[in-house]
């Protein structure tokens, strides 16, 4: 639309010793290269110490905590009404690797609905996410002034199956819900919160600022950039920190199966990777 045209693949790709001249070769290659920014190479010495002091002893630390506000409805099966509400907001986008768009879930008979939502509570209390949901249909992006030929220079665009991003939509609102009712998120929070946004940092940032000015004095502002701040989500610590607040059960168990063995599978063209985790 910009009348510039998509950036084509080159005739080689370079990843370190690497060299990759065909569309599989460069698939396998771009896979390998995007699953490096989780791996704990990129943790720092201190941190990766922390990681394994823990992981011997993380079978001690099973869910626990108190009974929360809205604990009751946590865990229970998820009902038409919820599952309807949470597709009825979706909007369509590029389908995930089955191919399944909103528009089609949207347009389902009540009977096919129905059975959409029996599926979902099977996967909620067998604690089981199955694994095409858990794997992601990756796409190249190029950074802007990057060299062409190398790995790095390209940004992974991926999509998951809209079966899946519907359950995760309903698991989420339920726990958002719980941790806002429970007052367990950091009220200067604004990401991620219902009635809230990033513009409330700006505006309170603002504010400081014309503070400061009127009267004469000087405002000290840090900002911090997290390097690889998704990638490098330590999930065994997150759960940990889920159990501690007191999730547990279907919840508890669920959230750790969406964020086990995620796999991706890089296309090129016509052909797909090897699916790398």
């Amino acid at each position: 639309m910009n009348c510039k045209a998509r950036t084509a693949c080159p005739p080689t790709l370079d990843y370190k010793t690497e060299v990759a001249r065909n569309s599989a070769q460069k698939a396998d290659l771009l896979a390998k290269t995007f699953a490096t920014a989780s791996s704990n190479i990129n943790l720092t010495p201190e941190f990766s110490k922390r990681k394994n002091d823990f992981d011997p002893e993380k079978e001690k630390f099973k869910p626990k905590g108190g009974e929360l506000v809205g604990q009751s409805a946590l865990n229970v099966p998820f009902s038409l009404r919820e599952y309807v509400k949470v597709k009825s907001a979706k909007k369509d986008g590029a389908p995930g690797p089955d191919r399944v768009k909103y528009s089609m879930l949207k347009n389902l008979p009540d009977s096919a609905t129905k059975v959409v939502t029996d599926l979902y509570n099977l996967s909620w209390w067998t604690i089981e996410i199955r694994r095409p949901w858990r794997t992601a249909t990756v796409f190249r992006l190029s950074k802007i002034g990057k060299p062409p030929k190398a790995t790095e220079s390209y940004r992974p665009i991926s999509l998951t199956s809209t079966l899946c991003k519907t359950l995760e939509t309903l698991v989420n609102d339920r726990l958002k819900y719980c941790l806002e009712s429970n007052q367990l998120l950091d009220k200067n929070q604004s990401g991620f919160c219902r009635g809230r946004s990033t513009y409330d940092h700006i505006a309170r940032l603002q504010n400081a600022m014309m503070t400061s000015s009127r009267g004469g004095s000087y405002l000290c502002v840090i900002f911090v950039d997290l390097s690889k701040a998704f990638d490098l989500v330590w999930t065994e610590g997150l759960l940990y920190k889920l159990s501690l607040v007191g999730i547990h059960g279907n919840m508890y168990n669920c959230s750790k199966s969406f964020v086990s063995d995620r796999l991706i599978r890089v296309t090129i063209g016509n052909r797909l990777s090897k699916e790398t985790g």
